[in-house]
């Protein structure tokens, strides 16, 4: 299940989906654009995006 209309907030997840993401870290934490904004913003487009990738660089402190 991917989409909930009920869930309006975190605060409304399950018990099981907030144990899931504290036992994968790279999921506990929001992994924001460099810009600080978001990157697209166009809707109603005719193609869908379906994969997310990241990369994994180091980080100016260590």
């Amino acid at each position: 299940r991917t989409y909930d209309p009920h869930i309006k907030t975190t605060k409304d997840f399950p018990d099981e989906v907030i144990s899931f993401i504290r036992l994968h870290p790279l999921m506990y934490r929001s992994v924001h654009p460099i810009t600080g904004r978001p990157i697209f913003t166009r809707i109603n487009t005719e193609y869908r995006l379906t994969q997310i990738v990241v990369d994994r660089v180091a980080a100016e402190d260590g």
